[in-house]
């Protein structure tokens, strides 16, 4: 049974954009068809006559190869976009070649808002969401595709859309406009990202079990200090994918707001179910308690003075040392911290454990409705010349077989 596409663009671009590191820093490239960004979608849709097949057939470009810029993040796990099988296989089937700008996990954004300052910004943003209320509603450097998203450019993509319940508007901005594709991802893991590691090789060696309470969570750590005094008991990170260990921790005693994808800013503020009011979580008489717990945590040297300042890459390398220093840590996914390949003994001594409960009782499980679609997954500048080339080539992660390749390589196409 084929795998339901909600998890093509996660998966999808992890297959093809986890695959590499920086490959080329390929900006805008010279004019080969005669047209200019300046000309507008009319210049642009006539360069697509000249030099693509019709739609629906690959390759997408009719003669030799179209040359583009893309950037997106890279990942640890991979080498070289350039070289992996399936970028090659990519421009093979369709005709279009991509050189790659990458950023890491904690610098892409500012990477990416550098590029945008100069002229040299690439064609298409792939897998990273930029700031389109700035670059795209208000410079115009992300272009509208309202005009672009049909039948013959990205059959696959409105077919997705439709399939399950999503009109192609759910991702127009302020002015109305459509800027981006969305990115489709309904998986478990991500729904519940807000997770603490727990090293259980170090529980069996203190005869303990995975706490589930914040006292038997200080017990735990008073233990661990005991055993091994210049370990870390807990370990997080202040930018990285769900790497506050704060955050997790204080769930014991009140609902701790995830940073908001609408400001891009952290705060504190929530609806309260009960009340149908917006409340500053940080006012309550909870969320006091839940620092009181924390400070009891810090006092006894369980909570690293790092957790506050420090990176996900440098909670990585901590993790990852040789003498295992940490017991407890935070990530939404363990690969973000501990290859499974390269360091196989450290990731099988990790599990995830469940939330811990309060004095009272509390025990919250972060999570956001439709959490697994968003907006950003795939742009265009005005640099791009051609419009349609690049949708249809991102159309095909849409299709059964673009997502089944995608993730298991592209032999898959051929079975």
């Amino acid at each position: 049974m084929r795998r339901k596409l909600t998890q093509a663009m996660a998966l999808g671009m992890a297959a093809m954009m986890t695959v590499g590191m920086l490959a080329g820093c390929g900006g805008k490239k010279a004019d080969e068809g005669g047209a200019t960004s300046e000309g507008g979608s009319d210049s642009k849709t006539e360069a697509s006559a000249d030099t693509l097949n019709p739609a629906g057939t690959y390759p997408i470009v009719k003669d030799g190869t179209l040359d583009m810029s893309l950037f997106t993040m890279s990942m640890p796990n991979v080498e070289d976009f350039a070289t992996n099988d399936f970028t090659k296989f990519m421009e093979e089937k369709t005709g279009i070649h991509f050189e790659f700008i990458t950023g890491g996990r904690d610098d892409w954004e500012d990477k990416l808002n550098m590029l945008f300052q100069s002229d040299d910004y690439p064609d298409v943003i792939f897998g990273v969401g930029p700031n389109i209320a700035k670059y795209g509603v208000k410079e115009q450097i992300l272009i509208p595709l309202d005009d672009y998203l049909t039948e013959e450019n990205v059959p696959n993509y409105l077919a997705m859309m439709e399939k399950y319940g999503y009109d192609i508007g759910v991702t127009r901005e302020t002015d109305g406009q459509i800027y981006s594709l969305v990115d489709v991802n309904d998986c478990f893991h991500c729904k519940y990202a807000r997770k603490m590691w727990v090293n259980t090789y170090y529980l069996e060696q203190m005869g303990c079990e995975i706490p589930t309470t914040t006292d038997e969570f200080i017990d735990v750590c008073k233990k661990f200090l005991e055993m091994k005094p210049d370990g870390i008991a807990v370990a997080g990170a202040e930018t990285g994918w769900f790497t506050r260990m704060q955050d997790w921790l204080m769930q014991a005693y009140t609902f701790i707001p995830t940073k908001s994808s609408t400001f891009s800013v952290r705060d504190m503020v929530a609806l309260d179910s009960d009340t149908n009011k917006v409340t500053c979580v940080a006012a309550s008489d909870q969320y006091k308690e839940a620092l009181k717990f924390m400070n009891e945590l810090y006092e006894m040297g369980a909570i690293y003075d790092g957790d506050f300042t420090q990176t996900s890459e440098q909670m990585k390398t901590l993790v990852n040392q040789a003498d295992e220093p940490v017991l407890f840590f935070t990530a939404g996914t363990i690969s973000d911290c501990i290859d499974s390949a390269s360091n196989n003994e450290l990731y099988r001594h990790y599990e995830a454990m469940a939330p811990i409960a309060g004095p009272d009782g509390t025990r919250i499980a972060w999570t956001m409705p439709n959490y697994g679609v968003s907006s950003g997954a795939f742009c265009i500048t005005d640099n791009c010349e051609n419009v349609e080339a690049a949708l249809r080539w991102v159309d095909f992660f849409y299709s059964e077989t673009g997502d089944l390749c995608s993730q298991y390589g592209a032999d898959e196409e051929t079975d």
